[in-house]
């Protein structure tokens, strides 16, 4: 009677290190006082909202632009806020912040 052979595993299947969540990849970021300052955040996530190039990709044309979107999707354009409202933020957690800025930007 022939021996059976055993069957073979995979070594990347069963010797993968346990996966980080997403969260533990950027650090926390503090809480944002987005009222602070008469607003000033708030402000300028509303002026960056209002540029042609983000309002397209964020709310959609208008009947008489002939260009619906930049390409870009939504949560890039947020990235992109979070590097023009808060630089420093936005380097060490460009994620985290983005959808921050969504949250307060959809609320």
């Amino acid at each position: 009677m022939p021996k059976a052979v055993p069957l073979r595993r995979s070594p990347r299947k069963h010797d993968e290190k346990p996966k980080k969540s997403k969260r533990e990849k950027e650090p926390p970021l503090p809480q944002i006082k987005w009222a602070a300052d008469e607003g000033k955040l708030i402000w300028a996530l509303i002026t960056e909202m209002e540029r042609k190039e983000n309002r397209l990709v964020l709310f959609g044309r208008e009947k008489n632009e002939w260009q619906n979107t930049s390409g870009d999707s939504k949560i890039a354009v947020y990235k992109r806020f979070g590097g023009v409202i808060m630089p420093d933020l936005s380097s060490k957690a460009p994620n985290a912040l983005a959808k921050r800025i969504k949250a307060k930007a959809e609320e």
